[in-house]
């Protein structure tokens, strides 16, 4: 159960309530033998998922996303290991069915464990998006007959270190392109740089605490946001928040969650800013 005070969709947006749910399944680990190295494995684990989210007051942007996939990764391999995944969603929206899409994302990994405590990974990622309804643009602003197709390549580096026994930490920077089949002035193309930090607090054995902050600077290849202007558009997006789990049992939790996000954008159309509130309960089954 949330509430949500989200400007970015206008001021009837503002104050609603909203339930989500969301169901994960992963399978146990399966272990074959690594191609490369006869005395290795390679540890196998499939997953699945269901998430929708609903609003109380009204049927606007209620999302369904279905979600498959299944990672590989080196098993006992230290100090360093090979990992890749693959993931497919289906974000179904019922009142938008524009914007329902496919989704395919690809990823692989290199990580070293260094001194036991601190991790190091390079990571890559390949997405590609699939739009039912929505048309991409052509040169002259006129929608084509081909669907929108969106195709999101990037890297980053993760560190992670264990500060103790109760306390550990993330920092991410990611660094993606994201090319459009829209002509109109490139008009969904642009560079983004993210970088976000994660702080992980063991409170009690039953309280666990989380922080967590990111920025993104987003470039816009061509779009431009007045006909005299010389620049494309750039986006500065802020976001924080914080976690709170209280754990009842092993399999049972309560969890307080709180978010905020602030667009600060050259074209003053785009900024918006927005916040959540959610009280949540997990199950491990």
């Amino acid at each position: 159960i949330g509430h949500d005070r989200n400007t970015s969709f206008g001021p009837d947006r503002k104050g609603d309530f909203f339930q989500e749910q969301r169901f994960v399944t992963v399978l146990d680990k399966l272990y074959i033998p690594h191609p490369l190295n006869e005395n290795g494995l390679l540890q196998f684990q499939p997953e699945g998922g269901l998430y929708w989210k609903d609003y109380f007051d009204e049927n606007f942007l209620d999302a369904v996303v279905w979600s498959a996939g299944a990672s590989v990764r080196e098993k006992d391999s230290k100090p360093v290991s090979l990992s890749a995944k693959y993931l497919f969603n289906r974000i179904r929206y019922p009142s938008n069915a524009e914007i329902t899409q496919s989704v395919h994302q690809a990823s692989a990994a290199v990580t070293m464990i260094q001194n036991g405590s601190i991790e190091h990974q390079l990571h890559t990622l390949l997405e590609w998006k699939n739009y039912d309804e929505r048309k991409s643009l052509e040169q002259n602003a006129v929608f084509s007959d081909e669907a929108r197709k969106d195709f999101r390549y990037g890297f980053g580096y993760q560190l992670f270190g264990q500060l103790n026994n109760a306390a550990a930490i993330y920092w991410n920077a990611d660094w993606y392109k994201n090319d459009s089949n829209d002509i109109f002035l490139n008009y969904s193309d642009y560079e983004s740089v993210l970088t976000s930090a994660t702080g992980v607090i063991r409170i009690s054995d039953r309280i666990n605490q989380i922080f967590y902050g990111s920025f993104e600077y987003k470039e816009y290849d061509d779009r431009i946001f007045q006909f005299n202007s010389v620049k494309p558009q750039l986006d500065r997006i802020y976001a924080g928040g914080s976690l709170t789990e209280y754990r009842f049992t092993k399999t049972f939790s309560v969890i307080f969650s709180f978010r905020y996000v602030e667009n600060t954008s050259t074209n003053v159309s785009q900024n918006y800013s927005g916040s959540d509130m959610k009280l949540s309960s997990r199950f491990l089954f």
